[in-house]
């Protein structure tokens, strides 16, 4: 039934006439074109409906389908009901309060000196927040908009989040709540809304982490999560966002390893004249190998020695030594990672094996020397790093989904060479052992020169069934692949041949049943893929480094911290934190290598000073705890400042060409 024509029972009672719903409808439509335009189509397009917009005696809307209202009682009398039950045991994301172990040099020297002084004035915290708001809200259901109003007022939220993957339950809506208010009240600095109708839990959990990551994750803590109605897709959606809360907060990055990035790369470019990668528009002929150093890659070194000549062998890592170890010699060697490890590993392979035939693939940002141990080589630049705005070449020269492990970064690497079929072995991301955490012949067995340093944390389901061990990096790496995967799906087919956790999209297959079959020259097809990366040239080198004013915009970028931190509101006296936010996440998407070197030691600040600004038990206290934080905060801008400052300028000066006097 059209719901333009819905029974309006209760128009005799004071209802609005349906000629003004009508005009409700069409602002409320035309509000949802520029901000979410595939959905606005949808929801115009929309004539005929399966459920109905109904209205009591007195006057209050249901959803009616087959007989069954979403609310039976109305929509007003239900919120209500449901938000005193609410108020009573909010649902909040709660973390742990910030160690220095989870913290870089930054965040810990911040934390240290705000606690310290907190102390001293006989401040004391709580285990949780002490009162209802929160910078986030997440909203599981829309319906007819009933509860919106006064989770935003009670909350009095920054980022809201609304979940609704009936597509019908939004049209009705249309008639009879004020989305154009909502929008108008968050369309402000500072505040941001995002309408999530993606219909699998898979795409809500991943669109609801890109919202959060994209404003400022920092604030993640205490955000309140809301279930309007009950739905099995946004109940798993639901289930996953507080399972990997903690990813919200991975990998934001910190000052220290950002000055050691572009450190590395400038080392590594500067007298470059080999190739750097490119991303191609092509289609390769054979099928890729990705190969991790889990434990189940032992039962699968056979599998891959009988197909080696049929696909293209992309190891990852330490992978390297299993491999070479029991005479299986890859295509292409991937790696990523910027400790002085790779480079004492990669030397002694190199002197126990031939590595000429091996093609390096790697980041920019490696140990220094590792590139020269591989005749043939190809560099990538890592994105979201401030390494990458320094000297990347454009777009293309990235790979797209490098982290958390270099396994993504390989797993990339054969998506964007043009493989159509991709398997993926000794790609665990966990153990069904808890004593087993790498291949037997790794680096990382007893003795060996790496060390495991993580501990298992979870289980999830095995890619064979059953429950493996894992922990969150593992989880972060595997929900990177299945983005990978989701980006690349249409024409390929993926093969998790891993005795590890289970991954989407990618289709369980027993190594012992893989035999690959293929008349393609695979040595032609290798020369292919290396005759389409660039080479790379000291001028190239030279225009990067030389753009700018490296040290100067990170002095421009701090200076501009500092004055947010001047900022007061009685209304909000946290406010200016929200700006800082703002200033290194900038809404327009306008991100330099300044940003990008100090944001996540920011974040990380910003994520101590938030929790500690929540859990002020006693309010008399809270106007002292946010002026030890705002001191706090202010000292620490202006040693990022000094050490980024210092780092640019001493590197500037010691490679500047007479050019540049």
């Amino acid at each position: 039934m059209n719901t333009r024509k819905s029974k309006m029972a209760g128009e005799e009672a004071g209802m609005v006439p349906t000629v003004d719903r009508d005009e409700l409808f069409k602002r409320n439509l035309k509000a949802f074109e520029a901000p979410y335009p595939g959905l606005h189509k949808e929801l115009a397009a929309i004539d005929e409906v399966h459920s109905e917009l109904v209205f009591d005696e007195d006057g209050e809307p249901d959803i009616e389908f087959r007989g069954t209202g979403l609310y039976s009682q109305g929509a007003k009398k239900y919120a209500e009901a449901q938000l005193e039950d609410y108020w009573k045991n909010p649902l909040r994301i709660r973390f742990n309060p910030p160690q220095n172990t989870s913290l870089d040099d930054v965040g810990s020297e911040f934390n240290f000196r705000m606690l310290r002084k907190a102390v001293d004035s006989g401040i004391e915290f709580a285990g949780g927040p002490v009162n209802r708001k929160s910078f986030y809200l997440i909203v599981f259901g829309v319906g007819l908009g009933p509860h919106i109003d006064e989770l935003v007022e009670m909350t009095e939220c920054r980022g809201l989040v609304l979940v609704e993957p009936n597509r019908e339950f939004l049209y009705h809506s249309l008639f009879v709540f004020d989305w154009v208010g909502l929008f108008e009240r968050f369309d402000q600095a500072g505040m941001q809304i995002y309408v999530c109708s993606a219909q699998h839990h898979e795409g809500i959990h991943l669109e609801i982490r890109n919202f959060v990551r994209t404003t400022c994750a920092a604030f993640f803590d205490g955000t309140q999560i809301y279930t309007h109605y009950n739905n099995s897709i946004m109940d798993v959606a639901q289930r996953d966002l507080r399972d990997d809360a903690g990813l919200f907060l991975s990998g934001l990055g910190f000052l220290e390893d950002e000055i050691l990035m572009i450190k590395n790369s400038f080392e590594n470019l500067k007298e470059y004249d080999s190739h750097t990668y490119a991303r191609a528009d092509r289609i390769s002929s054979l099928p890729a190998m990705v190969i991790g150093c889990g434990p189940s890659l032992d039962k699968s070194l056979d599998v891959i020695k009988q197909n080696r000549d049929r696909a293209i062998l992309v190891s990852c890592g330490t992978t390297l030594g299993v491999l070479l170890a029991n005479g299986i010699v890859p295509d292409f060697q991937i790696e990523m990672e910027n400790v002085d490890l790779v480079f004492e590993l990669m030397t002694d392979k190199a002197a126990k094996h031939d590595l000429s035939d091996i093609c390096l693939v790697a980041s920019t940002t490696i140990e220094p020397g590792v590139a020269n141990l591989f005749p043939k080589k190809a560099l990538f630049f890592r994105h979201s790093l401030g390494s990458w705005e320094v000297f990347n070449q454009g777009p293309e020269s990235g790979l797209q989904d490098v982290g958390p492990t270099v396994t993504n970064a390989g797993f990339s690497f054969a998506q964007e060479i043009g493989c159509r079929e991709v398997y993926l072995v000794g790609v665990d991301y966990g153990s069904t052992r808890l004593d087993r955490h790498h291949a037997a012949d790794s680096d990382y067995k007893d003795g060996g020169k790496a060390e495991n340093t993580n501990e298992w944390g979870a289980q999830r389901p095995g890619n064979f069934g059953g429950n493996v061990h894992t922990h969150h990096v593992f989880l972060w790496a595997r929900a990177t692949i299945e983005q990978s995967i989701r980006r690349y799906r249409r024409g390929r087919t993926y093969f998790n041949c891993s005795d590890g956790i289970a991954i989407d999209g990618a289709l369980p297959k027993m190594p012992k049943t893989l035999s690959l079959s293929s008349d393609v020259d695979k040595v032609a097809e290798l020369k292919a893929i290396m005759d389409g990366f660039p080479r790379y040239s000291a001028e190239k080198f030279e225009d990067s480094w030389f753009a700018e004013d490296w040290a100067e915009n990170v002095d421009g970028l701090c200076d501009e911290l500092l004055k947010r931190c001047e900022i007061e509101d009685e209304s909000y006296p946290n406010r200016y934190l929200m700006e800082i936010a703002r200033v290194i996440i900038p809404p327009d998407g306008n991100i330099g290598a300044q940003h990008l070197m100090i944001r996540g030691s920011m974040q990380m600040v910003l994520i101590s000073a938030s929790f500690y600004l929540s859990r002020v038990t006693d309010p008399e206290k809270l106007s002292e705890m946010e002026a030890i934080v705002r001191g706090e905060v202010v000292q620490i801008i202006k040693d990022m400042k000094k050490e980024a400052g210092d780092f640019l300028r001493g590197l500037w000066e010691g490679s500047k060409p007479a050019w540049a006097e």
